[in-house]
């Protein structure tokens, strides 16, 4: 039986890199003017890493990797939909999804929609096609609610990548694009 992937094993100078960023990270609380800032970025650093490597460990198939994505695309349409319908809001009326920073969920809402597209696009089944479109409509709607001009520069980024890379599917992405 073939071993699960490690990504320190497998991928050395991704995991030094990581390493290195994380270590950069740290030192820089030495020259920071707000230390409690810095603690705080560092504290969302350190779970993006750690998840790094149990996504890479997790994910050792096509499979495994598509139920990740669904779980991801899901999860965000289920924190979309609550921040609606709470109106979880800072900084007068933009929505910011319980980070206290919208532009910090308008990216996490940018990857999710962008995802939810290509799983829309790959899958047949009718159910996932619903639950997904439910998704994406939530993440949209809370995305448009943010008020992101950096939120809007990703999501264009996203989607012109999208295009490009698309292949066969080019004309279906720009048809949701231009229905979206």
């Amino acid at each position: 039986e073939p071993s699960r992937p490690l990504l320190i094993r497998d991928r050395p100078g991704v995991t030094a890199l990581l390493g290195g960023y994380l270590v950069w990270a740290c030192l820089s609380y030495l020259w920071t003017i707000d230390s409690s800032k810095t603690v705080y970025q560092l504290e969302r650093l350190l779970p993006v890493v750690v998840l790094t490597f149990v996504v890479y460990t997790t994910a050792a198939t096509r499979r495994e990797l598509m139920i990740l994505t669904y779980g991801y695309v899901a999860t965000s349409g289920l924190w979309s939909a609550y921040a609606l319908l709470s109106g979880t809001a800072v900084e007068g009326d933009r929505l910011t999804g319980g980070l206290n920073d919208p532009n910090y969920f308008a990216s996490e809402l940018v990857l999710a929609t962008i995802l939810g597209g290509y799983l829309l696009m790959s899958t047949s089944s009718a159910k996932a096609r619903i639950g997904l479109v439910a998704c994406i409509g939530f993440n949209l709607v809370a995305f448009l609610l943010t008020q992101s001009r950096g939120g809007v520069v990703g999501m264009s980024v996203g989607v012109l990548a999208a295009i490009a890379v698309a292949g066969r599917k080019r004309g279906a992405v720009v048809a949701t694009v231009t229905l979206a």
